[in-house]
């Protein structure tokens, strides 16, 4: 089935290449760029098709300065990708590769780009079309697949036909039947997005208590009225949990946001985050929870910290081990993966350059990730494989605030 995905893509793709085009193919996974772009070279070797895949500017000064640059790289995949006329873009590129690669694109030495999501924000480049191929993605949260948000694929067709490189673009959903509904809803009744505001509550509440602009019940109410969430909720409440009859016994919402604000005030305040009077329904930051917002360490955090999980928790007297795989455990580093190109290089690091040892099978969680990466990073031993892999930035600037 994947095959049939991928031999849809390849049509598509090499229509618009045939014309001179550029193309960006979007893909839900880091691996899935390279795999996709080989299964492209391997197709059109096939079918000797493989010169309509190599750029105008081949041949000129500009592109061997170019193919220079990309030897350069340490990545060995990308001068032999592009040799087609092939490019690939992902999160686990170091920085100074993925400019190179937007920089090939955007002089036009690259004629189809295999990316994933991570290049749709934010960043112009001259493609004619963009080609979705697959929409379903794991979400680790609810431990499922499922399909990419209407957002993301709004903000990639946003990658077509830019203004300032293209008079006209063209944006190719390849998806499985039982999701077309949901994308032609967006293109053709455009469906409103809905706030998700609601998930992070606890954050935002507690955000606004340490800067002292909400101290009771009846004005973190009118705070919350000022949202977007609030204008949703009066206009879809079934979506919110709000029945039609609530909303017309109480239009303003006022007892159902009450409701909400004591319920995420109370579960703040068993975590010591802030101290909140039930009675009158006044409400005071702490200092944890100060630290916590000036940080951005993360409620789900705080309440493992001070109310434990799986028998961990932050106790008077603990050992180094202890105060590690407590840390390991925060929601912070949920996005961080365990990939299975890095096993042997973890269990070597694990091995030979931490000092507490690690429980069995631990390298296969990500706690256990974090844990070997924390105990190598204070050593500084230079990582191989992981400095590719890994979004160092995002699990270092984590580290700190929650050290």
């Amino acid at each position: 089935m994947m095959r049939d995905l991928d031999e849809i893509c390849y049509e598509k793709v090499h229509y618009f290449v045939r014309g001179r085009h550029q193309v960006l193919v979007f893909v839900t996974a880091r691996n899935a760029t390279t795999k996709l772009a080989m299964t492209f070279r391997d197709e059109a070797a096939k079918k000797g098709e493989l010169d309509d895949f190599l750029p105008a500017s081949m041949g000129s000064v500009q592109y061997t300065n170019a193919a220079k640059t990309v030897q350069s790289c340490r990545n060995s995949l990308l001068s032999e990708l592009f040799r087609f006329g092939f490019g690939i873009h992902h999160a686990g590129l170091p920085r100074r590769e993925r400019l190179v690669v937007e920089k090939l694109f955007a002089n036009g030495h690259i004629s189809v780009l295999f990316c994933t999501s991570t290049l749709a924000w934010g960043i112009n480049l001259p493609a004619h079309a963009v080609v979705i191929r697959g929409t379903e993605i794991f979400d680790a949260q609810k431990g499922a697949f499922t399909d990419i948000g209407v957002l993301d694929v709004q903000q990639i067709f946003g990658r077509a036909g830019r203004p300032q490189y293209e008079s006209s673009g063209h944006g190719i959903i390849i998806t499985w039947k039982k999701s077309i509904p949901k994308y032609l809803d967006m293109l053709f009744r455009q469906t409103p997005i809905e706030s998700q505001f609601v998930s992070r509550i606890y954050d935002n509440l507690n955000a606004e208590i340490a800067l002292g602009s909400v101290s009771s019940i009846a004005e973190a109410v009118e705070w919350l009225k000022y949202t977007y969430f609030y204008i949703r909720a009066k206009l879809n409440p079934l979506s919110y949990g709000i029945s039609r009859k609530d909303l017309a016994d109480d239009p303003n919402l006022d007892e159902y946001l009450a409701k909400l604000v004591t319920g995420a005030a109370t579960k703040l305040d068993l975590s010591q985050m802030i101290r909140f009077d039930s009675l009158n329904g006044y409400m005071s930051s702490t200092d944890l929870g100060r630290i916590a917002s000036n940080f951005y360490v993360k409620y789900e955090t705080v309440d493992v910290f001070m109310n434990g999980l799986q028998g961990q928790k932050l106790e008077e007297f603990m050992t180094d081990d202890m105060i590690l795989s407590l840390i390991a455990s925060a929601t912070e580093f949920n996005q961080i993966k365990v990939r299975e190109e890095e096993t042997e290089e973890l269990e070597q690091l694990a091995t030979t350059s931490c000092p507490l040892r690690l429980k069995m099978g631990a390298l296969s969680t990500v706690p256990g990730k974090i844990n070997c990466l924390m105990q190598v990073g204070c050593l500084c031993i230079w990582i191989v494989l992981l400095c590719r892999s890994l979004r160092l930035p995002h699990f270092r600037k984590s580290l700190f605030n929650l050290i």
